[in-house]
């Protein structure tokens, strides 16, 4: 697994000659991580002296056919470079003029960069293609062109490009919370050409060179999360080494090259998070070593037909896109490997296949916010792995199976936002794992509030919305310690809101809008808690809030909201200074935001919750 953008920015950096050996695991994912400190001072001092060692050897070794190059004091020779990277078809005629705007393009930077102001000054190469003098050449200019296109300048971490160091040394070594090192920047192999360029969220800025195909012997290309413009370059299809590609969470453009296809050896493929559009090509079905493909957050359009053969897939993503086809019961059974599958937020049809929950790998399973309807399936294997199950914004009906509870393992499960009807089932009670449960938004059968929910002592966040709730509020609550969201709005609750909620230390968020049959005064414990958000408004409670306000007068929690408006007969049935919002019993257009904080984690942060969002630009971080 790579390590993240944020755990390369809050790592440290060991030691900027970069001497230690990248650890890379290129069938691992591509989603990204979090890091903790450990230990620092201890690590650091190993590594430093560790990494002084090797870099050392490292750099004796390959700077011996260089040092003679760099002892002598030479005439300028940008133009004998130039003519040599046209001469060998490294780069064209045409790269080396002004652009329509009167500048000189990367192509001359990096020539009269590498010809007269490199420090080790590299012979012209007198030998043809594959030998060392000109491997070396090459692929220092070719790192250099990338430095010079994509505003090498503006990067965050210069990662020693341009310097006097061998290129196969242009990296920066980090160490994470698991004493893993990892290089950003460049890495060569046993053959000394370079073999990973890994360059993640580092401001890189433009359009990728097509001269980055000469880097022949790359395995491992991850330029993900900067703002690499424009598409693809064409050029890349003749690196057939590549089995790791990841270009997520930049801007590219246009459709997905065909000639992707031809790059069988690929075993992950990250587009994600662009502006590309189009349909998946008919060459992906070529790309049977695939382990991991994102094409998630574009507009892609079409169908998935081109996937189907793909026996080795373990990771698919593809959210947020435009797919649409029914899901077939025989259309991912070729993938008895996979762990992840996400493919929410499009427009697929029909009903969930029956043999959906069959995949013994499978963990991860989003298909929310689709047209998908019937019902949810009965046929549940005890023995799944399942932990993370989203169907929330659909159209499934009938009820939910008491069946569910064979998702032992099951942590996060959502059927909010669909029509289903009946009880909730008991058997809910036993999955204790579970910590986000949303079954809010449906037109389940009126009924209390669960007695077992008390029991699922690792619940962070819970809905209720829009259920057909009745009764109180559970007094037994205070268990759930856990509890940062609890969301009971819209329901047909009655009497006083329990002291008990003030046991909950991490509650951020507690609404309890829309629930006319609450009455009392909101206990003061609960008023001492650190709340984001209450809402209590469309209710019948009555007394003070000042419990909120500090002591400026202003309120503790964001979002305040309760009957602080005066009614029609000028009283108000709620005293509160500091709320944000004031609603009254007669004025039906108060507080018609939609508090929904299910918005589903993603995979790119293990599906675990970032943030809360709460009707459009609302947003809270995870505390």
């Amino acid at each position: 697994q790579l390590p993240s953008v944020e755990e390369v920015r809050n790592s440290v950096r060991m030691q900027k000659d970069g001497a230690l050996t990248k650890n890379q695991e290129t069938d691992g994912t591509i989603r990204n991580g979090s890091f903790n400190w450990c230990f620092f001072c201890f690590l650091l001092g190993i590594a430093l002296v560790l990494g002084s060692a090797i870099g050392l050897g490292i750099g004796l070794t390959k700077n011996k056919r260089r040092s003679s190059s760099s002892e002598t004091q030479a005439e300028p020779r940008s133009e004998e470079v130039i003519d040599w990277l046209k001469a060998n078809s490294i780069s064209t005629a045409a790269d080396f003029e002004e652009d329509i705007a009167g500048q000189l393009k990367g192509q001359y930077e990096a020539a009269k960069w590498l010809a007269d102001e490199d420090p080790l000054r590299l012979p012209i190469p007198e030998a043809g293609p594959g030998t060392p003098a000109y491997n070396d050449f090459v692929e220092r200019y070719v790192l250099a062109l990338l430095y010079f296109e994509l505003d090498g300048a503006g990067w965050e971490y210069q990662l020693g490009f341009l310097s006097n160091r061998d290129n196969c040394l242009w990296r920066t070594t980090f160490v994470n919370s698991a004493f893993r090192t990892f290089d950003i920047g460049a890495t060569c192999g046993d053959t000394d050409q370079i073999e990973a360029l890994h360059i993640p969220g580092n401001q890189l800025k433009g359009s990728l060179p097509s001269e980055i195909a000469h880097l022949t012997e790359l395995r491992f290309l991850a330029l993900n999360t900067n703002e690499i413009s424009s598409s693809l370059p064409q050029e890349m299809q003749t690196m057939s080494n590549l089995d790791y590609l990841a270009f997520q969470y930049n801007v590219l453009t246009g459709s997905i090259p065909s000639w992707l296809g031809d790059l069988t050896k690929l075993r992950v493929l990250g587009l994600g998070n662009n502006v590309m559009v189009g349909e998946i090509p008919t060459s992906f079905a070529k790309l049977t070593n695939l382990v991991t493909l994102g094409l998630d957050d574009n507009s892609f359009t079409g169908d998935l037909f081109h996937l189907q053969n793909m026996k080795v897939m373990k990771r698919l993503y593809l959210e947020d896109n435009s797919f649409m086809q029914p899901l077939d019961t025989q259309f991912f059974t070729p993938m008895k490997e996979l762990e992840e599958l996400d493919l929410s937020s499009n427009n697929f049809t029909g009903s969930i296949p029956s043999n959906m929950f069959d995949f013994d790998l499978l963990h991860v399973l989003d298909l929310h916010n689709n047209q998908l309807n019937g019902p949810i399936p009965t046929a549940i294997p005890e023995d799944n792995n399942l932990t993370f199950l989203a169907l929330q914004k659909n159209n499934l009906q009938g009820p939910i199976p008491a069946t569910i509870s064979n998702f032992k393992n099951l942590t996060h499960l959502d059927l909010s936002d669909n029509p289903l009807t009946g009880d909730i089932p008991a058997s809910i009670a036993t999955m204790t794992d579970l910590t986000y449960l949303f079954l809010g938004s449906n037109e389940l059968n009126p009924g209390l509030i669960p007695d077992w929910v008390g029991g699922l002592t690792n619940l962070i966040d819970l809905s209720f919305k829009e259920s057909s709730r009745t009764g109180t509020i559970p007094a037994s609550w205070g268990t759930l310690t856990a509890l940062k969201l609890l969301s009971l709005d819209g329901n047909e609750l009655e009497k006083t809101v329990p002291a008990s909620l003030a046991d909950l230390p991490d509650l951020q968020f507690l609404i309890l809008s829309r629930n006319e049959g609450l009455t009392g005064a909101v206990p003061t414990q609960i008023q001492a808690l650190d709340l984001d958000v209450f809402t209590i408004d469309r209710t019948s409670v009555v007394g003070s809030l000042d419990g909120f306000c500090n002591e400026e007068g202003k309120a503790r929690p964001r979002i305040l909201m309760s009957d602080c408006s005066a009614d029609p007969a000028g009283t108000a049935e709620v005293d509160c200074t500091c709320c944000s919002t004031c609603c009254s019993d007669t004025d039906t257009t108060c507080d018609d935001i939609v508090y929904f904080g299910t918005l589903d984690p993603i995979w790119e942060h293990s599906y675990e919750r970032r943030f809360y969002r709460f009707a459009g630009d609302i947003i809270f971080d995870a505390k």
